[in-house]
């Protein structure tokens, strides 16, 4: 509740920073796409990347986007007529947004749901012997308002948990808020307008990562955690991710690098904190967040655009982005280049580890949205990382001094279709069935958001634009 109520005291200051203005007539939405997919090849896993982002939100986008065309329809976004409504009009977009951001931390489930249990279910089945018997139900993927619930306790009890797996499992949780804004920021940026509900997915996306309370863990926890027993209460924290957080800086230093002393940690508690606070220097996040508050809350717009850097002498504009990942193998940095060229969003980016252990350097290119014909578009990604093996999967013994700094190239390309099957509505502004398809291959390794093991996949969705 604590960690809750931070949030929100987070959130209702940027949202009472907005200033009323003059009166404008609030937008019609804009088009968005309401797809859902399916991986014919790997049904019963609902990777972050895959499905996640594709289809996990889609309940709650739909009581977002009903709740906010009724007040658009009948209490004019609270502008009372002709104002913007002054401080009442602004109160009272702040508290719709405050309803918003306690319906999509509350019900969705996202911690469990796309976090742990989607690492669970996937090292179930690509790493046999790490865990139980992990469910395949479809329910334990879907939102709460449709039934669905995290996995039970019996169904992820590791069975040979190697400090990779832990790892793993501990940071899935940072990774997926990492995910799902960095794909909400870039559906975003390739539209000449979008949302102001996407914006706001984007921030409480990231509103999910604020993480107030830590624990350092001292030699009684790292024992007690490495012993595989009950993690003693003193050692959990008091809210949010900071038991995993804890077990994640234990699980590397001492379960991978075989470090004894937590005196001797070269990743510590401080150095995630920092990591933590650094996401939120994301320029992509502060640029929504304002335009949020200027639109939305100040103004009463129910459109907005992520404003861009123009390029002079082209019709290219730019942005750049930051992520900071966990990895198995310590702290990732990950900064983002976005350049815009009309509907089409190129993102060069590189990334680098913190190297206190081992050395990982990355680069990767992901492009969005370019113009074949009839109205189909394209997308290909491509990303090559040097980094260590994650080798301690089910083996759990540490490393030995021979296999720390043994690197290898991590690699993932693919390419994706947009195809408009039919189209239907106003010429000037259609709506749309449309058909995706996505297929990528990768090799064995960490890459944020994707399975760790090497394979082909192909994913396909169906949905609409409206």
């Amino acid at each position: 509740m604590e960690l809750r109520g931070r949030r929100f005291a987070f959130l209702g200051l940027l949202l009472f920073s907005a200033r009323p203005a003059l009166a404008v007539a609030p937008e019609p939405f804009a088009r968005e796409d309401w797809v859902i997919s399916v991986e014919p090849m790997r049904l019963d896993d609902w990777g972050v990347n895959h499905w996640g982002v594709t289809n996990f939100d889609l309940t709650y986008r739909a009581i977002q986007r009903g709740k906010h065309h009724l007040e658009t329809k009948y209490v004019d976004n609270w502008r009372f007529g002709s104002e913007t409504g002054g401080v009442r009009g602004v109160a009272l977009r702040s508290g719709s947004t405050l309803l918003d951001f306690a319906l999509f931390v509350g019900p969705q489930n996202f911690a469990h749901a796309m976090g742990h249990d989607s690492r669970a279910r996937e090292l179930s089945r690509d790493y046999p012997g790490s865990h139980g018997r992990v469910s395949r139900r479809f329910t334990s993927v879907l939102p709460v308002w449709f039934g669905g619930k995290e996995l039970g306790t019996t169904e992820k009890v590791t069975t040979s948990n190697g400090a990779d797996l832990s790892t793993l499992t501990n940071s899935t949780l940072w990774e997926m808020q990492n995910q799902f804004a960095y794909f909400h920021g870039k559906r975003i940026m390739a539209e000449e307008r979008a949302n102001s509900t996407q914006l706001a997915n984007l921030i409480f996306n990231r509103l999910l990562m604020l993480q107030p309370d830590w624990k350092e863990p001292d030699q009684v926890c790292a024992t007690a955690r490495l012993a595989g027993g009950t993690t003693p209460f003193q050692c959990r924290g008091g809210s949010g991710g900071a038991e995993d957080w804890s077990n994640y800086v234990i699980d590397l230093n001492t379960g991978r690098y075989g470090v004894a002393n937590t005196s001797d940690y070269r990743i510590k508690i401080a150095d995630l904190k920092r990591a933590n606070r650094l996401q939120f220097l994301d320029p992509v996040f502060l640029v929504s967040a304002y335009r949020y508050g200027a639109d939305y809350i100040g103004h009463g717009r129910n459109a907005s655009r992520i404003p861009m850097i123009p390029l002079p002498g082209t019709q290219v504009s730019y942005l750049p982005g930051l992520r900071v990942d966990l990895s198995p193998f310590g702290i990732e940095y990950i900064q983002d280049n976005y350049f815009r060229y009309k509907r089409t969003l190129v993102n060069a980016f590189w990334t680098r580890g913190d190297n206190r252990y081992e050395k990982r350097l990355g680069a990767g290119l992901d492009v969005d949205n370019l113009p074949l014909w009839g109205g189909v578009t394209a997308g290909v990604f491509g990303q090559l990382y040097k980094q260590p093996l994650v080798s301690r999967i089910v083996d759990r013994t540490p490393l030995s001094a021979t296999e720390v700094g043994v690197l290898h190239n991590v690699w993932h390309y693919g390419a994706s279709l947009r195809v408009p099957l039919r189209t239907f509505g106003p010429p000037a502004d259609p709506k749309q069935v449309i058909l995706t398809l996505k297929a990528g291959r990768k090799n064995t390794g960490w890459i944020p958001g994707e399975y760790i093991k090497g394979n082909t996949y192909l994913e396909t969705g169906l949905g609409v634009r409206l």
